[in-house]
């Protein structure tokens, strides 16, 4: 089962390209260990010199064979993002005077600031594919243009870019759904008492020969209330796990910031860092990847 497991997890595109990338985080440490390391004498120092170039010409190859997976990705990204643009264009359009339409009041506005800046992530998500698809030939070696780095440092810029807007739009979603939760605990509690304290004051006032009724309404208003409450325990379950996605989301980009930030110049560390942070967000996608690959894999044998 583990084997069979592992076998369709390598058959995945995602699933392999995240692995390169995580044997790529460990060379980066590996290259930021041996630069630390102490030369005291020549031929120590030599040794550590072969180590760190070939940790280095590691990194470099696993860094191309990755950019062959995303070599034509910024079509869909930008696919992507002029849907959201149009999305949110729409949207705008559609309230009306009278505020009722899809983009009408606030929540229209917010919904459409979300879906324009969810064009722009992707947007500038495909700029940075784009950009770096026309240095793939200098990082083959078959061609040595003078504009390839420049052109390499302004895909990382619109790499960064992206990833943070999109951890703006995480700790938008982790705002507004934490607010909802709370209305809606605080919203049960009040109604719960509002219920109790409109049966205490009718059972007062009932008289004798309304008991069988009262029963019946009793009863039925019991089995409405256990209803609502296991809807509302699914509701609760069910934005818990959102919260949870998005907290594990935002997780992964501020570890991914740190990678064009600090090729760039941003973010001025070194590269055990770079590769740590690398690693931590390889890991958490990687496991989503094996979930879906596993759910894959378990609807293929029903």
């Amino acid at each position: 089962m583990l084997l069979s497991s592992i076998i369709s997890f390598s058959n995945d595109a995602a699933a392999i390209e995240k692995t390169l990338r995580g044997i790529q985080g460990l060379a980066t440490i590996a290259i930021g260990v041996y630069q630390q390391q102490p030369q005291h004498t020549q031929i120590q120092g030599q040794m550590i010199q072969e180590q760190m170039e070939m940790w280095i010409k590691l990194r470099g190859e696993l860094a191309l064979g990755r950019r062959y997976f995303r070599l034509l990705k910024w079509y869909p990204c930008w696919e992507i993002a002029w849907e959201k643009i149009l999305a949110g264009s729409s949207s705008n359009g559609s309230g009306g005077s009278g505020g009722e339409g899809k983009g009408g009041g606030k929540g229209g506005k917010s919904t459409t600031l979300r879906q324009m800046l969810e064009g722009m992530k992707y947007a500038f998500l495909g700029m940075y594919f784009f950009l770096e698809m026309l240095t793939i030939t200098n990082a083959l070696g078959v061609t040595h243009y003078t504009w390839g780095p420049y052109v390499q440092t302004e895909a990382n810029r619109c790499w960064f870019y992206s990833i943070s807007i999109s951890i703006l739009l995480g700790l938008y979603s982790m705002m507004m759904m934490t607010t909802i939760s709370s209305l809606s605990l605080s919203t049960t509690a009040t109604t719960g008492g509002e219920k109790k304290k409109k049966k205490e004051i009718s059972g007062s006032d009932d008289d004798d020969d309304d008991d069988d009724d009262d029963d019946d309404d009793d009863d039925a208003a019991a089995a409405a209330a256990e209803q609502k409450k296991k809807k509302n325990l699914q509701q609760q379950q069910a934005q818990q796990k959102n919260i949870s996605q998005t907290q594990q989301q935002l997780i992964i980009d501020f570890a991914d910031l740190v990678i064009p930030g600090a090729a760039v110049g941003w973010i001025p560390v070194g590269p055990i860092v770079v590769g740590m942070a690398s690693t931590v967000s390889t890991v958490l996608t990687g496991r989503q990847i094996w979930k879906r690959v596993m759910r894959e894999q378990e609807e293929k044998q029903k």
